[in-house]
């Protein structure tokens, strides 16, 4: 049985392999370079990496809900976090309410479909980067205040 990813596995580790060794040879002997542009022409190295990228798979980009939902998760990440690196005056408590707001809207709104899940996805979408931003740039300003 042939495991997917072999082939290109198998190309990326050989070609790790011959370049460090071709980076110890030209260190040594800046004329073995000519050999190995010969080489990698006569393996015809480059045709046979863009054919394994033609063959990978790659997972598909993140839904638009996905993409709210991971960044509800970075904001919470980053409120317990870096709790003691916001400035004094920070509405940490506002931000964690927000959240809580904002997590209550994505729930209800997978329960939506149409025009109307669309509307209320690019509401959820705007509300939670103003979040984002918000709570990155106090982490930026705290941090500047703190470098003074």
């Amino acid at each position: 049985m042939t495991r997917k990813g072999g082939f290109l596995k198998g190309i990326v580790t050989s070609a790790a392999t011959y370049a460090v060794k071709t980076a110890v040879d030209i260190a040594v002997n800046p004329e073995n370079m000519q050999k190995v542009a010969q080489l990698v022409s006569e393996q015809q190295v480059g045709s046979k990496l863009k054919q394994a990228a033609t063959n990978m798979h790659l997972p598909a980009a993140l839904s638009p809900s996905a993409r709210v939902a991971k960044q509800l998760d970075t904001i919470e990440e980053t409120l317990e976090q870096y709790a003691d690196r916001f400035p004094v005056n920070a509405p940490v408590e506002r931000w964690k309410s927000t959240l809580q707001s904002l997590r209550l809207m994505d729930t209800m709104n997978r329960s939506t479909t149409g025009s109307e899940h669309k509307i209320r996805l690019e509401k959820l979408q705007a509300q939670t980067e103003a979040l984002f931003n918000e709570i990155f740039q106090s982490l930026d300003s705290g941090d500047a205040q703190i470098e003074d």
